[in-house]
């Protein structure tokens, strides 16, 4: 698997991949074919990228996307997304007020 994330996201994805690794050994149909593409950060957020689709591991990965949206990408501590007009990431209050030009960022639907 390839990882472009920060360490705070570690934890994450080792227990994304546990849980994937787990559900395919029960199918080994799936197990043959199955490989991760890339796992990164994109617009704050955790992608996975993978091949078959299944709808199974796309929960496990909605799971951990949600998660990683709550936890610092850098240090792991709970977060939130912050956002500099150029870049979004999500970090917690202390890693982003190392990075003096980010502001909260506010999404509305």
């Amino acid at each position: 698997m390839f990882n472009e994330c920060g360490n705070g996201w570690s934890d994450i994805i080792v227990r994304l991949n546990e849980r994937i690794m787990l559900y395919l050994e029960d199918h080994p149909e799936l197990k043959r074919q199955f490989n991760f593409n890339s796992v990164k950060e994109k617009y704050g957020g955790l992608r996975v990228y993978y091949y078959p689709y299944n709808e199974i591991i796309e929960n496990f990965i909605a799971m951990a996307k949600v998660e990683a949206s709550m936890t610092c990408e850098l240090c792991g501590a709970p977060g939130q997304m912050y956002s500099d007009n150029r870049i979004t990431i999500t970090l917690c209050p202390s890693c982003a007020s190392l990075k003096k030009s980010l502001k909260q960022a506010v999404y509305t639907c």
